[in-house]
């Protein structure tokens, strides 16, 4: 089963940002790149799978092998495809999604052999099995989906009226030219919540800092371990402000999210034991999370900005372990993102949180200079796409610009890695370089199953695009 990767995250994955002048990495550094291997694979024939580029795109491998992708375009339709181990693709409209496709909840499940389960916003559709049609439950408040040992849990974010939560009052203060004012709102924490499903309806199992009087965001990562304990990245914060109106403009502060982690037992997720009446003592388990502290000595040295974006992190399903890629950005002609000292290291870094700890250590993955398949140039354009299969091992897919976008026209490309352990492979072209300004890539996906993985990615003029990774002899592109 296809461990679920995070996508769309605004609080819960590092951010890293440094101003230093980039210099070449150290010789040891690039002596230890040189000497990887690249994965035994070979791809598939390139398929057209929709001839819009989507604005939102999710997936799964089901456990016949098929890979089923959701992709919802401008049109605002959601569209079905499957495509079978041979590369024939089939795809089916849906439904209709009325609703802001940025921020909403998109996700996708196979609860049990052959019944897929996808929501989008506030509906959920539902497919028994194969071959039967898709029923839509309305009224979805589900935000992530999670299935375990073929029982389906999903992750959302309740108000504090329905859960009596506490109250607090956040502050809205400030200078309106010379006049001071503070007025206070008074509000109830919202929590995050793990429910289990009961036909359409949902069971809440556990609350998560339940007299926490900061709101959890609707925004999280949730992944299980191979024991069926859940693991949680989320955030937490409040309302209110600091406010300044007075020549020459506006200025002013609002309060910062805080990161936090917390674990699940297995347990807490089982229904509550009853009184003799039948009545449950207890209706669900109550956990708490805490606060995660910053990386502060990753290669070296990093200046960490905020918490911002995690289409890049995966839960190891053996360990628990929060795991991903991260894109280092920064300022400059050429731009520089890893400090080591006044040295600047631009590229694609993996970072591990462990049980609420990030690692001081983080390897890396590819770096700004280092040759890719004999281009010259590598630039982190975009958020990898990582996943794991259940050996443990990590596969990830990167965008890349193979020129410079400011002197040159970018030649846009897709890197397919692997870890085995803690050695990355060389990376392989999944898709050959094209004109980054005629035809700017879109939505990513990666999908890994038991024999092989599925890569997809939008194209402007091509719409979705995709084709299989399949193992063997190396097959560059």
């Amino acid at each position: 089963m296809r461990q679920r990767s995070v996508v769309s995250l605004l609080t819960c994955t590092v951010l890293l940002i440094a101003c230093a002048t980039e210099q070449p990495p150290p010789p040891e550094r690039v002596a230890e790149l040189d000497a990887r291997q690249a994965p035994e694979v070979r791809f598939g024939k390139r398929l057209n799978l929709l001839s819009e580029s989507p604005a939102r795109v999710v997936g799964v491998i089901s456990r016949d092998g098929r890979a089923h992708v959701w992709a919802i375009g401008p049109s605002k339709t959601l569209h079905h495809i499957e495509v079978d181990a041979s590369g024939n693709v089939s795809s089916e409209r849906i439904g209709a999604v009325d609703e802001n496709l940025a921020t909403m909840a998109f996700d996708a499940v196979e609860s049990r052999p052959g019944a897929l389960r996808v929501l989008a916003g506030s509906s959920q559709f539902v497919r028994g099995t194969a071959g039967t049609g898709w029923q839509e439950v309305k009224g979805n408040q589900c935000v992530r989906f999670l299935a375990i040992a073929e029982v389906l849990y999903c992750g959302l974010v309740m108000s504090g009226e329905e859960l009596g939560a506490p109250k607090r009052a956040d502050w809205y203060a400030g200078v309106f030219v010379i006049i001071p004012y503070a007025i206070p709102v008074q509000r109830q924490s919202r929590k995050l919540v793990i429910a289990e499903a009961s036909g359409d309806t949902w069971v809440a199992r556990t609350i998560v800092d339940v007299d926490d009087p900061l709101d959890a965001q609707p925004k999280f990562l949730m992944g299980a371990d191979s024991g069926g304990n859940v693991h949680l990245v989320y955030a937490v914060g409040r309302g209110g402000a600091l406010l300044l109106f007075a020549p020459p403009g506006i200025g002013g502060a609002v309060p910062q999210a805080v990161l936090r982690y917390a674990r699940v037992n297995s347990e807490s997720l089982l229904p509550r034991v009853t009184a003799p009446g039948g009545e449950p003592i207890k209706p669900f388990a109550l956990v708490s999370g805490h606060s995660i502290t910053a990386p502060t000595d990753l290669y070296g040295g990093m200046s960490t900005s905020a918490l911002a974006n995690s289409a890049s992190f995966a839960f190891d399903p053996a360990s628990g372990v929060l795991e991903g890629l991260v894109a280092t950005v920064g300022g400059g002609q050429r731009g520089t993102g890893w400090r080591s000292g006044k040295a600047g290291f631009k590229g694609v870094f993996d970072v591990h949180l462990r049980s609420g700890k990030w690692d001081d250590h983080a390897d890396v993955v590819l770096l700004n200079d280092w040759p890719t398949e004999g281009l010259d140039y590598v630039f982190p354009s975009g958020r990898p796409s990582v996943a794991f299969d259940s050996s443990g091992g990590l596969h990830a897919l990167v965008p890349l610009c193979t020129e410079h976008p400011i002197w040159d026209p970018c030649k846009g490309a897709f890197s397919y890695l692997v870890k085995r352990g803690r050695r990355w492979s060389k990376p392989v072209m999944v898709k050959a370089p094209f004109d980054f300004h005629q035809d700017r890539w879109g939505q990513t996906l990666l999908l890994v199953g038991e024999a092989r993985s599925f890569a997809a990615w939008a194209e402007a003029r091509a719409g979705l695009v995709g084709r299989w990774i399949l193992p063997g002899e190396t097959d560059a592109r």
